[in-house]
């Protein structure tokens, strides 16, 4: 029984493990660690020169603090900067684009790691939050059994122009979003019940989603039009009937409750089931 403790122990307390920043030369194979010993490095993102990047990591030697930095990197010299020198916050995801950097994470300060997430801009070494009265998770919150799985796309963000592209989920739906200078948000997906994975590139978004009673395929919304690009999983379908759930609200001391319920296949109205 000590015998399979400390093995258990062995297998779940690794406080030596660490996630490095790595550069990998394709022509000789070799492997640069880029980060020091103690620092574990949660997201990475180059910039369209391939010459620097952008990452989020905590430097610790025992307990690991629930806050981070925002760090860029010169990939030629290894030089790195701490652009959030000072701020006490927990970043989550971030972007580039020129020289505006924006950026997902919250500091904790409400409610400890479990508060929402907002939308910022780091600009000098400080903080501006541009959406103030944001207050939804800033991913696919919708739960599914009908999924494999899923990329980490939390408080993803993406430029377009001067607004900011995001996802966040709106009671039973997901949607993507266009977060516009003034702080309002516009609703970009209106069809597709659910956007799980995306990317945003050049006024376009391909996602995988769910719509209606269908599995995950991949669809294209573009000028405000959506459209189904895969059908891998029509099939699924073949010789089988589906009862449509139907949506209720209920309302209970002032908050709105979604609900579905199913009615048997070939319902007729009065009769008992």
């Amino acid at each position: 029984l000590h015998k399979a403790i400390r093995r258990q122990r062995q297998m779940c307390i690794r406080d030596r493990r660490r996630t490095a920043l790595a550069l990998y030369d394709i022509s000789t194979g070799s492997l640069t660690r880029l980060t020091p010993e103690h620092m574990d490095v949660m997201r990475c993102k180059l910039d369209d020169s391939r010459k620097t990047a952008l990452f989020t990591a905590v430097e610790y030697v025992d307990v690991k603090p629930t806050e981070n930095s925002l760090y860029e990197i010169d990939l030629t010299t290894g030089a790195v900067k701490c652009l959030s020198e000072g701020l006490s916050f927990g970043f989550d995801n971030f972007v580039r684009a020129g020289n505006r950097i924006a950026v997902s994470g919250s500091d904790h300060k409400a409610v400890g790691v479990n508060q929402n997430i907002n939308v910022y801009e780091l600009a000098e070494g400080k903080l501006k939050c541009l959406a103030p009265d944001l207050d939804s998770s800033l991913r696919s919150a919708v739960g599914s059994d009908c999924r494999y799985n899923g990329a980490d796309q939390e408080g993803d963000l993406a430029f377009d122009g001067s607004r900011l592209i995001y996802c966040a989920t709106d009671r039973y739906r997901s949607r993507l979003y266009a977060l516009n200078a003034d702080g309002t948000s516009s609703v970009l997906t209106h069809e597709a019940d659910t956007v799980d994975n995306w990317d945003w590139k050049g006024r376009a978004a391909a996602f995988t989603g769910f719509r209606g009673l269908n599995l995950q395929e991949l669809y294209l919304c573009e000028d405000g039009a959506e459209r189904q690009l895969t059908h891998h999983n029509a099939d699924v379908f073949d010789g089988v009937a589906l009862s449509q759930p139907q949506h209720i609200v209920v309302e209970n001391d002032g908050w709105d409750i979604d609900g579905w319920f199913m009615k048997p296949l070939g319902y007729e109205e009065g009769k008992k089931y």
